[in-house]
């Protein structure tokens, strides 16, 4: 390969449904923030400039991400003379690499890697086993085996169990022969109906249904593709090695009548309510006081005083909301929520999902991360006697 001239193709003109769907975030995934330094895509970027053996980097973006892409390129100091100009991308993820194909062919260019933007973690391990492999075969894609049972699924039900045996994860940067890749494209672009037909998700799959074979390599599992918040919370602890702090909370109040009894922003039918300023939402409280302790930050009785007259009778999830902001400013990040109520009645059963909701959506964290318990005491106690309700937090942070 020590002729041949390598270039690398960025794919970043998705908008991000599945990420924006459980998380509501200003920007597009691939323009979030790892760090100081870096957002996905410029880290992405630098590991293809800084790889000695790709001689250029061509990225594919949205029209409507211009001024993303602009501000991101600010992080980017060294090897600029490898960066071609942006390509705007299609449609569909097919529509954007070809776009880009087309551009490269005009270069002097004899092999081409696929990368998607939101895999910022990709090594010069997998991007140089994809080039040494691309010297034998015109196409190479790196995958991983799968190590979790595998199930087909329909309205909650398992209908199939599936073999794992001989299936694998696609990955990139998957590597091809830019004439052949290019032409593999061109066929199919007047023929989309025919491409459907071949299941047809990745330009591997292009190039096999072309009629051209693939070879496949060993993939890496750090090689993260940003899906879902999760991703993201995964990748940023790799990229930072960043510390991880558990918060505990604690709250209890008694009963009282003429009060609404509200856990976890629910109103829920009952004879008796809370005694407190706020809405004595002790489920949000012990939840509140966890993330602040976490932190290192005063208790909600110092940040959000009972002696506040905005306070009163208000909605405890404002105090999530205030808390938020405090976790933005300081860009730290809820991993996961685990609270257990401790009370006799009423079930909780019914509600416990919007509960889980309306924490998830005050604190812009995937409803997958927030756990809610309830448990009674035995009727020891004042709690097992009902004249209150108690709530034990944990929760875990990436600072």
């Amino acid at each position: 390969m020590i002729n041949n001239k390598i270039a690398t193709i960025i794919v970043a003109s998705g908008i991000g449904n599945r990420f924006s769907i459980v998380k509501k975030d200003n920007n597009p995934k691939q323009y979030i923030e790892l760090n100081s330094e870096d957002t996905v895509i410029s880290m992405t970027i630098k590991k293809f400039l800084k790889n000695p053996r790709i001689h250029k980097v061509l990225v594919v973006i949205n029209e409507k991400h211009i001024n993303l892409f602009n501000e991101s390129l600010k992080k980017i100091t060294e090897y600029n003379e490898k960066l071609l100009p942006f390509v705007i991308g299609g449609e569909t993820r097919k529509d954007s690499v070809y776009n880009a194909l087309k551009k490269l062919n005009e270069e002097e260019i004899d092999y081409v890697l696929i990368h998607d933007s939101v895999r910022p973690l990709v090594c010069d391990e997998i991007i140089n086993n994809v080039i040494d492999n691309l010297e034998k075969d015109l196409g190479v894609i790196p995958i991983i085996p799968m190590n979790d049972s595998l199930k087909k699924v329909e309205n909650n039900k398992i209908i199939e169990h599936r073999d794992r045996k001989n299936l694998f994860l696609a990955q990139t940067p998957q590597g091809f022969n830019l004439k052949q890749i290019l032409k593999a494209h061109e066929y199919f672009n007047y023929f989309k109906l025919m491409l459907d037909e071949y299941n047809a998700h990745d330009d591997s799959s292009i190039f096999e249904a072309y009629g051209l074979q693939n070879k496949t390599i060993n993939g890496d599992i750090f090689n993260i593709k940003i899906t879902y918040p999760e991703d993201l919370i995964m990748v940023k602890n790799i990229v930072n090695k960043s510390n991880l702090k558990i918060g505990q909370g604690f709250d209890i109040h008694s009963f009282a009548s003429g009060r609404k009894l509200i856990l976890g922003g629910v109103e829920i039918p009952y004879d008796k309510g809370l005694m407190g300023h706020s809405d004595a939402d002790v489920l949000i409280h012990s939840i509140a006081d966890a993330i602040l302790g976490a932190m290192g930050l005063p208790d909600i009785g110092e940040m959000f005083p009972d002696n506040d007259s905005n306070y009163k009778n208000c909605s405890s999830l404002i105090f999530l909301e205030r808390i938020l902001q405090i976790l933005n400013e300081k860009k730290v990040s809820i991993i996961n929520i685990d609270a257990t109520l401790l009370m006799e009645e009423p079930k909780i059963s019914p509600y416990k999902q919007l509960m889980q909701e309306n924490i998830a959506n005050a604190l812009n964290i995937s409803i997958n991360n927030v756990n809610i318990k309830a448990t009674t005491m035995e009727k020891l106690g004042s709690i097992g006697n009902k004249e209150g309700v108690a709530s034990i937090a944990n929760v875990l942070l990436s600072c």
